[in-house]
C-alpha cells in the first residue's frame, strides 16, 4: 500500500454494514456475510481479502486494493449508489465495542438503531457523516503475537478521538459483551481516557411488553459489574494501590456481605493509602463490614523492590499496620460523614465521565452521569478504574482480539470472580456498596501513639531484610584496617596462616560499631520529634471514640491486636454510654501501651468497667492477649446496674484470664443479676472466638514475612481451644431463678464456677506455662479453697449437686478431698463402659 490512513480514520458509515451485511459469502453458493458470526466474516471474508497486501480491510477498500471482493457499490471506498456518492469511511464518531460472537447482522441491526435514533438522520434514512469504528474492519486480522506490538493496537487513541464507545448489549436478555474480557477493556479505556468520554448502550428494539429500560440497573449492573471485578483483577495482579483505591472507592471489592477487607485488596500500600480510601467513601460505596485489623506489618519475599543505589529489597506489606493515628481520624470523618448526609454529599467527590445510555429505538438519553444525585458514587467513573490511558492501552496486556478465532471469555486473566469476592454479588449492588446504610460492623487495630522500640531499621522489616545502612557497610573495609593489620602481625604469631579470621573478626566488630552509631543517631532523632509526633498521634485517635458513640448505624466494634491507652479507654467507655447501636464489643489481644498503669491487668480491668456502662451491648468479649491476673476488678456492681448498664448482655466472655478469690466474687456478683445472660467463657484458657476474625477467612501473600518487630510483641496463640463455657451453668441455675433464694443462690453458685475454672487451682492445671509467680499463687491458694467452699454451701440445691458434672474432670479431681477422688475416677470408668457397650452395639 502506498499510503495508510490513521487508525481513527477507519471509520465506516452504517449503510455501508448493512450493504456488507447483504454481500454473499465468497466461494459459496448460498449465504450471507450477515448470517455469519463476526469471528467467521474475519475469517470468511475479511482476511482473504486483505491478504495480499496484509493489512487493513479499509485501507484496502480506499486503495481499491480489494480485487474480487471489492463491493460493486462501493468503489474506492464512496458509496456510488446514493446521491452524491458519499464516502463510507470517515473519522471515527463512535467506537463500537461488541463480541465477535453477535452474529454479523445482529452487530450491524444495532449500529442502525443507535444512527436511527441520531438527530438529522430522519430516522435512519437519510445520510449523515456519522462513521462507526468496527474493528474486525479497522485492525489488520494478519498480525500474530503480542498485542503490544501490533501496528494498530492504539485503541485508546481511536476511543479519545471518538465521541463515544458504543457499548453493544445483544441479546438483551443475556448480553454477550459483559462477559467479554476485551469489550470489558474498551469500556474502561473509556472511562479512563484524558477526554472526558461516556459510555453509549446499543440495545435492539423493545421486544416485548417486558423489555427493560437500559438505565435499569439489569442493564448497568451487569456492565458495572464486569468493569469492576476486571479491573481489580489488573489492579491487584499490578499491585497498583493506588487504581485500587479508586475501584474501592467506587464500591468494588466487597464480598456477599458487603465486606471491604481493606487489608486484603491494599496489602502493598502506605498509611496515606487507606486516608485516601475512607475519605473518598461516601453514599453506597460505604461497605457494612469495614476491617482494619488481622494482619501484622512485614514483607513479601517475591516482589523485589530496586532502590536508587540498584539494591533491592522485599516489598513492605501491611505497613500501615497497626493502625497510626491518621488512619484513626480517618475513619472518625467517615462515621461523621455517615451521620451528616449533606456533608457526605459534598465531599464525595463527583465522578469524571460516566456510563449514559442510549436506547437505539428510541435515541433517548438517560441521566446517569457525572454527578447525579446522591448515589453518583457508586456509577463507574474515571474515578473507580485505574487513572491514565497509558495503563490499560497499548502495551498493557489486554487480551489480543485481533485474528482471533472466537470470543474471549472474562476469567482469562485467570481465577473466577470469586476469587476477588466481586463476582457473585447481585448487579444491584456491583457497585453499591452498603446502599448507603452506614458501616454497621467495624474492626481497628489502634497502634501505640508513640512505640519505644526505636530502630534505624524500619517497622515493617523481616528478619532477612538488610537496611541501606547494613547494604553499604556489607562489602565496607575499616579505613584503619591497614593499621590494625600491622599491630595484628606483631603481637599473632600466627597471623599469616589465620588471616581471613581475624579481617573478618575485626569487621564484624566494627561493622557492629558503626551500626551502635546509627542506632544512637536514631534514638536521639526520635526523641527530639517524639514531642510532636505523640501529641499529633493522640489527637488523631482522640477523634475516634466521639464519632463511634455518635454513630447510629453501628452495631459491632472490634478492637484486635493492637494497644489502647488511658484516654483511649475513657473514650471508649463514653462512647459505649452514649451509643443505643452497639451490640457486640470484641475487645481481642488488646494490649496496653508503654507504661499503661497497671499493665495488661490494670488495662482488662478498665476495659470491662468501661463496657459494662453500656445499655445497648448483648455480646461482651475480652479476650486479652495472654492471661491477665487479676487480684480484684474494682468495679462494683450497683454502680454498674443503678445506671442501666449491663442489662441486656446474652453473652460475656472474659478470658484467658487468672481471677484471686476476691476478683472471682465481685465478677460473679457482676453477672449474677443480668436478666438475659444466656452463655459466655470465663476461663484461664483461651475462648472460642464468637465470630470470625478479620483476616482468619482471607489468603496472605504467598511470600509473607512477618516482620521482626511484630514476633518480639508476641504472635497470637494458635491451637486448641478447651475453655469451659458457662451455657451449661446457667442453664441449670435457671431452675433456681424465681425462688427466695434465687438472687445469693446464683451468686455463689457462680462465685464457686468461676472461681475454679479462672482461679489459682485452675492456673496450676491449665496454665502453668503463664509465667506468674508461684508465690502469687500460694499466697491465694489458702483463700480460694475457703471461697470454694463457702459458696458451694449457699449456692444453688440444682448447682451444688451437679458442679462435679458442670467443670473439667482434671479440675475436679485438683478440688475435690483425697477420699473423693476414688469415687470420681470409678464413675469415669463406668462411663466409659457404657459408652465402649453403646459404640459395640
Amino acid at each position: 500500500m502506498s499510503s495508510s490512513l490513521r487508525l481513527p480514520d477507519r471509520a465506516v458509515h452504517v449503510f455501508f454494514l448493512r450493504e456488507l451485511a447483504k454481500e454473499k459469502v465468497p466461494g459459496k453458493t448460498s449465504g450471507y456475510l450477515g448470517d455469519l458470526k463476526t469471528f467467521q466474516v474475519v475469517r470468511e471474508y475479511v482476511q482473504p481479502a486483505t491478504s495480499k497486501f496484509k493489512t487493513n480491510f479499509i485501507d484496502c477498500l480506499v486503495g481499491g486494493q480489494l480485487g474480487k471482493y471489492e463491493p460493486e457499490w462501493c468503489h474506492g471506498g464512496t458509496l456510488s449508489q446514493l446521491p452524491g456518492t458519499p464516502r463510507a469511511v470517515g473519522p471515527t464518531s463512535y467506537f463500537v465495542s461488541h463480541a465477535w460472537s453477535y452474529t454479523f447482522s445482529g452487530l450491524v441491526s444495532l449500529v442502525e438503531r443507535h444512527y436511527e435514533g441520531l438527530a438529522d438522520t430522519e430516522r435512519g434514512k437519510k445520510f449523515v457523516p456519522v462513521y462507526y469504528w468496527v474493528d474486525i474492519l479497522a485492525v489488520t486480522q494478519h498480525f500474530a503475537g503480542d498485542f503490544k506490538d501490533h501496528p494498530d493496537s492504539d485503541f485508546p487513541g481511536v476511543i479519545r478521538a471518538s465521541k463515544a464507545v458504543l457499548f453493544t448489549m445483544y441479546p438483551w436478555r443475556s448480553p454477550i459483551a459483559p462477559t467479554r474480557v476485551w469489550c470489558l477493556f474498551e469500556a474502561l479505556t473509556a472511562v479512563q481516557s484524558e477526554a472526558q468520554h461516556a459510555i453509549q448502550i446499543a440495545t435492539p428494539a423493545p421486544p416485548c411488553a417486558h423489555f427493560v429500560p437500559p438505565t435499569s440497573p439489569a442493564c448497568l449492573g451487569p456492565l458495572q459489574e464486569a468493569l469492576m471485578t476486571t479491573t481489580l483483577k489488573k489492579a491487584t495482579a499490578a499491585r497498583d494501590s493506588d487504581a485500587l483505591i479508586h475501584l474501592l472507592r467506587a464500591g468494588a471489592g466487597r464480598d456477599e456481605d458487603d465486606t471491604l477487607d481493606v487489608p486484603r485488596w491494599i496489602p502493598y500500600g502506605s498509611a496515606d493509602h487507606v486516608v485516601n480510601l475512607l475519605d473518598g467513601l461516601s453514599g453506597s460505596a460505604v461497605p457494612r463490614r469495614l476491617l482494619l485489623a488481622g494482619r501484622e506489618a512485614g514483607q513479601d519475599e517475591r516482589v523485589n523492590i530496586m532502590t536508587a543505589s540498584k539494591n533491592s529489597y522485599s516489598a513492605p506489606v501491611f505497613a500501615y499496620m497497626p493502625l497510626p493515628g491518621k488512619i484513626l481520624a480517618a475513619v472518625a470523618r467517615l462515621l461523621k460523614r455517615l451521620e451528616n448526609p449533606a456533608a457526605a454529599a459534598g465531599s464525595g467527590g463527583a465522578r469524571r465521565g460516566g456510563i449514559d445510555s442510549v436506547s437505539a429505538a428510541s435515541g433517548r438519553r438517560a441521566g446517569v452521569g457525572a454527578g447525579a444525585g446522591p448515589g453518583a458514587g457508586a456509577g463507574v467513573g474515571r474515578a473507580a478504574v485505574v487513572n491514565g490511558g497509558s495503563r490499560m492501552g497499548a502495551g498493557s496486556g489486554a487480551p489480543s482480539r485481533a485474528g482471533s478465532k472466537g470470543p474471549v471469555p472474562t476469567d482469562a486473566l485467570g481465577g473466577g470472580d470469586n476469587v476477588l469476592g466481586v463476582g457473585g454479588a447481585a448487579p444491584s449492588r456491583g457497585c453499591g456498596g452498603g446502599g448507603g446504610g452506614g458501616v454497621q460492623e467495624l474492626w481497628l487495630r489502634p497502634a501505640q501513639p508513640y512505640d519505644h522500640r526505636v530502630s534505624y531499621r524500619p517497622f515493617w522489616a523481616s528478619s532477612g531484610f538488610v537496611s541501606p545502612e547494613e547494604a553499604q557497610l556489607a562489602g565496607a573495609v575499616d579505613p584503619a584496617w591497614d593499621r590494625k593489620e600491622k599491630e595484628l602481625r606483631k603481637t599473632h604469631p600466627d597471623f599469616r596462616e589465620n588471616w581471613n579470621h581475624y579481617f573478618k573478626q575485626h569487621h564484624d566488630e566494627w561493622k557492629a560499631k558503626q551500626l551502635a552509631k546509627v542506632q544512637a543517631a536514631a534514638e536521639a532523632q526520635a526523641a527530639k520529634e517524639r514531642p510532636a509526633k505523640e501529641a499529633a498521634e493522640r489527637a488523631d485517635r482522640a477523634l475516634l471514640w466521639p464519632s463511634l458513640g455518635s454513630c447510629s448505624s453501628l452495631a459491632l466494634l472490634g478492637l484486635y491486636n493492637g494497644w489502647m491507652t488511658a484516654d483511649d479507654v475513657e473514650g471508649l467507655g463514653r462512647a459505649l454510654r452514649s451509643s443505643r447501636t452497639v451490640r457486640e464489643l470484641h475487645l481481642v489481644a488488646v494490649r496496653p501501651e508503654d507504661g499503661y498503669p497497671g499493665g495488661l491487668a490494670g488495662l482488662t480491668r478498665e476495659l470491662l468497667a468501661a463496657a459494662l456502662g453500656s445499655r445497648s451491648l448483648e455480646v461482651l468479649v475480652l479476650a486479652p492477649p495472654q492471661v491477665a491476673f487479676l487480684e480484684g476488678l474494682e468495679v462494683p456492681a450497683a454502680a454498674a446496674w443503678d445506671l442501666g448498664g449491663g442489662a441486656a448482655i446474652k453473652d460475656f466472655t472474659l478470658a484467658p484470664v487468672a481471677l484471686g478469690p476476691r476478683a472471682a466474687k465481685q465478677l460473679a456478683e457482676l453477672l449474677a443479676p443480668l436478666p438475659q445472660l444466656e452463655d459466655g467463657v470465663v476461663d484461664v484458657r483461651r475462648p472460642k472466638p464468637r465470630c470470625v476474625l478479620p483476616g482468619d477467612d482471607a489468603p496472605l501473600p504467598g511470600g509473607y514475612r512477618i516482620a521482626e518487630r511484630e514476633r518480639e510483641v508476641g504472635l497470637l496463640p494458635r491451637g486448641t481451644i478447651n475453655a469451659t463455657p458457662l451455657a451449661p451453668v446457667l442453664q441449670v441455675l435457671e431452675t433456681s431463678r424465681g425462688g427466695s433464694s434465687s438472687g445469693p443462690a446464683r451468686a455463689a453458685a457462680l462465685t464457686h464456677f468461676i472461681a475454679a475454672v479462672a482461679g489459682p487451682v485452675a492456673v496450676t492445671t491449665f496454665a502453668k506455662s503463664a509465667g506468674f509467680d508461684p508465690a502469687v499463687l500460694q499466697k491465694h491458694q489458702a483463700a480460694l479453697q475457703d471461697l470454694l467452699k463457702l459458696a458451694l454451701e449457699a449456692a444453688a440445691p440444682e448447682y451444688a449437686s451437679k458442679w462435679e458434672d458442670l467443670l473439667p474432670f482434671q479440675l475436679v479431681l485438683e478440688l475435690l478431698p483425697p477420699e473423693d477422688k476414688n469415687r470420681i475416677m470409678l464413675r469415669k470408668w463406668e462411663l466409659g463402659q457404657l459408652v465402649q457397650a453403646w459404640r459395640d452395639e
